[in-house]
């Protein structure tokens, strides 16, 4: 069996994150690109609509009234819970979700003047479903699962199962539960689109810097080889394709850590799929370029709004590039070439009052800023910081094959500095005992 066919038509719409601060401007840009696609009457957003560090209810109040819009022009909505949308043990939307029940109840669908009827499912449990025929499996992030109201899923337990049930551990069993759940659903329905709200177990994904495991509530990494299903999930912010799942990234960027990543909302449209950049807000990270003169040591020249605006046009190459080279996870089952193409829509204009710019500079002397970027980029920006370069220790080591005059003037610190970025590079595990023994030798 094969993969189900990418016909279906949505907009998917990764981790909102909705504060004070970014609500206006939240709303603003989900409603213009909705606008701008009427035919798409299927919209799944993929969870995690509070911010990381606040719960602003007036923020997610504007959301439900966007939502409530949405149904109202005919739109159907799936809302996933993610891992942030938990109060206690309650979804934020909860009493959203218990009136719109009710009203759904008391009324019955409308249809606007195109013929379509709206409908909003706050989804917070296991949800198996049609969308235009395909079969679909919904999710959410749970803080338990209870196996007991799905008929016969005793009789799949399995090793892997038994042995994280052993362990007590509540994020090991909820993993464990999650890969029971999984089993159940692909007897029903072994052809399904899976969208969720987990992590996998063990594995590096593109563009990643961390791996997760069962102890973080993960779903089992053998099932990304699983040719029969896919994935579709946000929760982390980097978008990326790998093997049968592709994650979508987030709405906008809620830290610093998101540095030169690319935000906004996909759509899949018969087989094909397009990126569309949200303008929200940018956090890039910049190395101010270097001018050598023959026989001189190199000079730094102040960063210009040309040189932003072209950062910019590489980061929007380099994330074509990486998705264009990516196997996708209907591309083997189709010998349609129009069916793999992917659409890339970049904002045009860079909004600088959006992005906050972290400069790499040698040396941090705020006094002197006007020589790593010029005045007049300081004030067309949100905010500017600067941050210590790194040195690679191939750099490191050729300094000290080479010295110059700086690094003769550099003394001793400059020496440990080479010695434990070598350790570290070098024996990455065993890097805390020989800090230690550093310590211990007092040179450090």
């Amino acid at each position: 069996m094969i993969l189900p066919s990418m016909s279906y038509d949505m907009l998917l719409i990764g981790d909102i994150h909705i504060n004070a601060k970014y609500k206006d401007k939240i709303l603003t840009a989900l409603k213009e690109r909705i606008a701008n696609h009427p035919e798409e009457q299927h919209l799944i957003f993929l969870g995690d609509f509070v911010y990381h560090f606040s719960y602003d209810r007036s923020s997610l109040l504007a959301l439900y009234d966007l939502f409530l819009e949405l149904y109202q022009q005919g739109k159907s909505l799936y809302i996933l819970a993610g891992n942030h949308d938990r109060l206690g043990n309650n979804f934020v939307f909860e009493e959203a979700k218990k009136a719109f029940q009710m009203f759904s109840q008391l009324f019955p669908k409308e249809q606007t003047a195109q013929g379509k009827s709206g409908s909003i499912q706050f989804i917070t449990t296991p949800l198996l479903t049609t969308i235009e025929g395909k079969p679909f499996c919904f999710l959410p992030y749970m803080l338990d699962i209870n196996l007991a109201v799905y008929p016969g899923i005793e009789q799949l337990q399995d090793h892997h199962y038994e042995a994280q049930l052993q362990t007590g551990n509540k994020n090991l069993i909820l993993s464990a539960k999650l890969h029971l759940l999984l089993q159940y659903f692909k007897q029903h329905q072994p052809a399904l689109t899976i969208v969720h709200h987990y992590y996998f177990d063990n594995v590096a994904f593109p563009g990643q810097k961390s791996k997760f495991s069962f102890r973080d509530v993960a779903l089992s990494s053998q099932r990304l080889d699983d040719t029969e299903i896919q994935f579709i999930s946000g929760h982390l912010h980097q978008p990326f394709s790998y093997k049968n799942y592709f994650c979508t990234g987030s709405v906008r960027a809620t830290s610093p850590l998101e540095e030169n990543q690319l935000k906004g909302i996909r759509k899949y449209a018969q087989g094909k799929r397009s990126f569309y950049q949200l303008g929200i807000n940018f956090y890039f990270s910049i190395q101010r370029k270097e001018q050598t003169n023959a026989g001189l040591f190199a000079t730094e020249t102040p960063l210009t709004l040309a040189d932003i605006h072209q950062h910019h046009l590489q980061l929007q190459q380099q994330f074509n590039q990486l998705f264009s080279s990516l196997s996708l996870p209907w591309k083997q089952h189709t010998n349609n070439a129009d069916e793999e193409r992917i659409t890339y829509h970049f904002l045009p204009h860079l909004d600088l009052k959006s992005l906050v710019l972290a400069l790499s500079v040698e040396r941090l002397d705020y006094q002197q800023m006007d020589k790593f970027i010029t005045p007049e980029a300081q004030t067309q920006l949100a905010d500017v910081k600067l941050k210590k370069q790194q040195a690679t220790v191939d750099d490191l080591l050729e300094r000290l094959q080479k010295p110059d005059s700086t690094t003769l003037k550099q003394g001793f610190g400059w020496w440990i500095d080479l010695l434990k970025r070598f350790l570290r590079k070098q024996y990455p595990e065993q890097y805390e005992a020989y800090e230690k023994m550093l310590h211990d030798l007092k040179l450090v």
